[in-house]
């Protein structure tokens, strides 16, 4: 990312679910980023998710973020 100036990032959480002691988050990305050096300004769009799981105690063991299969929000 040091290569990029002017990242304007938009993060809009779509969905929150626990279900014992997994937590998983769904969210999208949008937004632009410009090129350091030849200036040209790229769109970013992603879905993402991330899951979480804990043990007994509430000590995090795992966790996974990943692309979303759905569709990423339209800037």
């Amino acid at each position: 990312m040091s290569a990029y100036t002017n990242i304007n990032l938009s993060v809009d959480i779509v969905e929150t679910r626990t279900v014992g002691e997994e937590v998983e988050i769904m969210w999208y990305t949008v937004g632009q980023r410009t090129n350091a050096t030849t200036g040209v300004v790229q769109n970013l769009r992603s879905a993402n998710m991330a899951l979480f799981k804990y043990d007994q105690a509430g000590k995090m063991r795992f966790y996974r973020v990943s692309n979303h299969p759905a569709a990423p929000a339209t800037p």
